[in-house]
């Protein structure tokens, strides 16, 4: 049952790794299915988990992504 809202549903998927490959599959597949529903989804990719300076980086580039596109968190 998908229901039906004033302002289309969107969701932003933080997920670790490259965009090719099958790490964290479950999350692509969560994303998957929620597209298939009709909800608006965009993943955005961590380049880094691990190196504090790449995850700085990884921080301002998330900012950017919420600000361009108005998300309510």
């Amino acid at each position: 049952m998908t229901a039906t809202l004033a302002t289309p549903l969107r969701v932003l998927f933080v997920i670790p790794g490259e965009a090719e490959g099958n790490s964290m599959i479950f999350a692509r597949r969560q994303a998957g299915g929620l597209k298939r529903e009709g909800v608006a989804v965009e993943c955005f990719y961590l380049r880094s988990r691990t190196s504090p300076a790449l995850l700085l980086r990884e921080y301002f580039r998330l900012r950017g992504r919420i600000d361009r596109k108005s998300t309510r968190l």
